[in-house]
């Protein structure tokens, strides 16, 4: 039985391999791990089961930093390597097999085809897009209304991101004076973490007492393979069921995301999403001014209608007044007529009166009596006597006469 040393077993592997794989050939897997050091890639690439996510073929592949910058040529600037050659990224290269004595069998990349990876995404895109639509949860956001004006907002962004340095230099300086609460969650907004953070941010923001009337998922310019991370379900589905309206500003003039159809609203750039803010504020305090205008010439109408009123009132009082004065000066014009005549015919009875009571007093006056040749008697107690009965005998009696009085004694008194 022949035996045969191990660099042997190698060297003839290497011989088989040779022969069967000359050339180059495109194979299409999805990169389990991926990593990058002094300029190289190194790939873990895996195939999985159709039916379940059992690996059932794996092998390891490498491209180096001069056959990176080829294709990097190739692909442009848009579609960075790094984004493409992510962990769970699938993707169709060009590769040549080799097998070294030491370090086993790997594929050497040769190129890449950007045009499957974005096919990828785009599939990937658009069952995030069927899925919310199939439940229902693609326009849920768009319900959560924020007030006219808003002020106190949370911001979802890198800390050191040059679109949040944009978006708070507009925000701050804006010529009108408006003044905004900001509350900052430091997430990433690239990469494969960036869903998960976002998502973890998003779910604190909802638990924290402090209470945003908008959240703002922020960044800056980027490449379109930086979209993926917003195509994500499990991220479009929390924002889709955030109880707060979400702003998307994630950076991209042409391209559009599913986080920018899921959330309530989008903007292209983090300077635009301060605009949204600010736009409002000056809508807001152009209604404020129009109603105030509104008010003051309602105001202004009915001031003016009341003194018309007032006006017409006072004319009517002053008619009224006018109309009753006459009436009563001639109603105490005909009582004092009246009066004047009443007056009159009672002085005019009255002296009448006095005429008749003159004339009876002067009737029934002594000194027309004595005058006629009678006499006036009076008794001891001064009272005049007009009968003997008032008498009695040695009383005494005092006779009036007209031109004198008498004093006498009564000595006898007879009786008819």
């Amino acid at each position: 039985m022949n035996s045969y040393s191990l660099i042997e077993l190698q060297r003839f592997i290497q011989r088989v391999l040779a022969l069967n794989f000359e050339q180059a050939f495109w194979i299409k897997a999805e990169i389990g791990q991926a990593s990058l050091s002094r300029g190289h890639f190194f790939l873990q690439l895996i195939q999985k089961a159709e039916d379940s996510d059992d690996i059932i073929a794996e092998s390891r592949a490498n491209l180096w930093s001069r056959q990176m910058r080829q294709i990097q040529d190739k692909t442009g600037k848009q579609l960075p390597l790094d984004q493409l050659l992510k962990t769970g990224n699938e993707v169709e290269i060009l590769v040549e097999v080799q097998h070294h004595e030491r370090y086993g069998l790997s594929l050497n990349i040769l190129d890449l085809n950007p045009a499957f990876s974005l096919g990828q995404l785009a599939q990937q895109k658009q069952e995030t897009l069927d899925r919310l639509i199939k439940d229902k949860l693609l326009d849920k956001n768009k319900n959560q209304r924020p007030p006219a004006i808003i002020q106190n907002i949370a911001v979802l962004s890198s800390p050191n991101a040059a679109g949040l340095a944009d978006f708070k230099n507009q925000l701050i300086n804006n010529s009108y004076g408006y003044r905004f609460n900001m509350e900052l969650y430091p997430v990433a907004v690239q990469g494969q973490h960036a869903s998960s953070e976002i998502i973890q941010a998003l779910k604190q923001i909802q638990g924290a007492l402090y209470k945003p009337e908008l959240i703002i998922i922020l960044r800056g310019g980027g490449s379109k393979l930086d979209l993926a991370a917003f195509d994500a379900l499990d991220l479009c589905m929390t924002v889709a069921q955030c109880n707060f309206p979400v702003l998307a500003a994630v950076g991209h003039e042409t391209d559009e995301s599913v986080l920018d159809l899921v959330a309530y609203d989008n903007v292209k750039t983090p300077t635009a999403a301060a605009d949204f803010l600010i736009e409002r504020c000056i809508l807001f305090e152009s209604q404020l001014n129009q109603i105030e205008k509104q008010l003051s010439m309602h105001t202004q109408q009915a001031i003016n209608l009341r003194k018309l009123e007032i006006n017409q009132l006072r004319e009517s009082i002053k008619h009224a007044a006018i109309n009753t004065i006459q009436s009563k000066q001639f109603l105490i014009e005909q009582l004092g007529t009246n009066i004047i005549s009443k007056s009159r015919l009672n002085l005019q009875a009255k002296k009448l009166q006095l005429l008749n009571l003159e004339k009876a007093i002067q009737t029934t006056n002594p000194e027309l009596a004595l005058e006629k040749g009678f006499t006036l008697t009076t008794n001891d107690e001064g009272r005049i006597v007009r009968s003997i009965d008032q008498l009695k005998n040695g009383g005494k009696m005092v006779h009036y006469f007209k031109d004198g009085i008498v004093d006498s004694v009564i000595t006898k008194i007879s009786k008819k």
